[in-house]
């Protein structure tokens, strides 16, 4: 955990988001859909991003899920239906 910092989780975030889009480049959605050795490798830079998110957030002291309802309600006044 010595590097697990907000500055060194964030670039983690950053790196495993851009694996996931080097996955998807260039692929139509038709192309991505039904793949299903495309839809594991994206199951696991999901994962990833996950796993270095939640990680940020609690270095950061953030209660994710209520940071995200926050956000969701901050939009829905922003930008209504």
């Amino acid at each position: 955990e010595q590097f697990h910092t907000p500055r060194n989780l964030s670039m983690a975030l950053s790196s495993e988001v851009g694996e996931l889009l080097a996955e998807l480049r260039w692929l139509t959605d038709d192309q991505v859909e039904g793949d299903a050795d495309l839809l594991e490798r994206l199951t696991d830079e999901v994962a990833d991003i996950g796993i270095f998110l939640v990680l940020l957030a609690d270095s950061l002291q953030i209660d994710l899920v209520g940071a995200m309802d926050m956000k969701i309600d901050r939009n829905e006044r922003r930008f209504p239906a």
